[in-house]
């Protein structure tokens, strides 16, 4: 059975590569670069394994296959200056994009992460008298010894950490693609834009969003453009603008410079370009932060008369100096407002 699965299909990966089919890649890691084979540009282990005896290697080469198929001559011709998007063609890029944008290692770490942080706030503040009343609500008259040993957990924490179920990444993959799929096929005006200068990079996590951003967040529905490079020197741009047209010849090596820095910045640990360029020039790509950041907004007050904590789950999206779009316009940082919230206190609440 084939472990070695791609978070990133070799179609796609062509555009950077040169005759011999390799690449310059970059490790967030270990801070080092390296030529790697396109066969073994991010590649992991196990990464579509499912539970029981059904076969990981369908889900890359039949549902993951079928999206890459189609969009693997689009990019090709893309790559040749021949093509303008068209509605069929966009149909075909949105189901490729939808599926780029969660299949990745960050969503493996985002599942893994999330089910860490509610396994610990489910059991925050418990006590012996609570934990055994939970065993008693699942028809177990616990032990001294099984009380023990929750108990060790609820007060060490940090010693331990919650492993969600085989698969549960793959089907959060899977069902997130469902759910944003609506917000990328529909509503965007599609773009082909071209760099004379300065060429595009790529990444593990290749598909990138762009727009004014609240507390430091930009979304699918909430993006004023999405970006995919598909070639050294050529990207593929969804844009709410309509008034721009369908190809953006000569983008200025400033602003591909800053699609890149954002490219880089967001790769959860590979970097990849063409081996003939330069293409971290002026890019700083440091080690990767974790993955959830969990941040306390505000308080509220529950009618059982205990108190809950608001907060808010997200991923560390760092700012980039001079941020547009291909308008010209700068994005800008908001801060959302939470109404009827008490400010944030250093006192413990229980569980949200």
């Amino acid at each position: 059975m084939e472990r070695r699965h791609h978070t990133v299909p070799i179609s796609y990966l062509l555009g950077f590569c040169d005759p011999k089919h390799q690449l310059r890649a970059f490790d967030r890691q270990t801070q080092r670069q390296s030529t790697v084979s396109v066969k073994d540009a991010s590649v992991v282990t196990d990464f579509y394994q499912m539970p029981g005896e059904a076969d990981p290697a369908m889900v890359e080469r039949d549902t993951l296959g079928d999206i890459e198929g189609v969009a693997s001559p689009i990019f090709s011709q893309i790559r040749k200056g021949e093509l303008a998007i068209n509605s069929e063609a966009s149909g075909v890029l949105a189901r490729f994009i939808a599926m780029q944008l969660v299949r990745t290692t960050q969503t493996r770490y985002w599942a893994e992460d999330l089910a860490d942080w509610y396994g610990k706030v489910w059991f925050e503040g418990m006590t012996r008298e609570t934990v055994a009343l939970r065993f008693r609500e699942k028809g177990i008259e616990p032990l001294e010894s099984q009380v023990d040993a929750v108990m060790e957990f609820v007060e060490n924490p940090q010693r331990f950490r919650f492993v969600p179920p085989q698969g549960s990444s793959l089907l959060l993959m899977l069902t997130t693609f469902l759910g944003i799929l609506p917000h990328i096929d529909r509503g965007w005006n599609w773009i082909v834009a071209h760099s004379s200068g300065r060429p595009f990079l790529t990444s593990d996590h290749p598909v990138v969003m762009v727009g004014d951003s609240v507390n430091d967040g930009v979304g699918v529905a909430s993006a004023d453009e999405i970006w995919l490079p598909v070639g050294r020197h050529y990207a593929v741009v969804m844009s709410r603008d309509h008034s721009l047209p369908p190809v953006f010849l000569n983008v200025r090596s400033d602003h591909v410079r800053r699609i890149c820095q954002r490219i880089a910045w967001e790769a959860q640990r590979w970097v990849y370009w063409h081996p003939r360029d330069d293409a971290l020039r002026d890019i700083d790509v440091p080690r990767r932060e974790k993955n959830l950041v969990v941040e306390t907004m505000g308080w509220r007050d529950r009618p059982d008369g205990t108190v809950g904590e608001i907060v808010r789950l997200g991923q560390p999206r760092p700012k980039i100096p001079g941020e547009c779009l291909l308008s010209g316009r700068p994005v800008t940082d908001q801060k959302a407002v939470f109404d009827g919230l008490r400010a944030h206190r250093d006192s413990k609440s229980s569980s949200p």
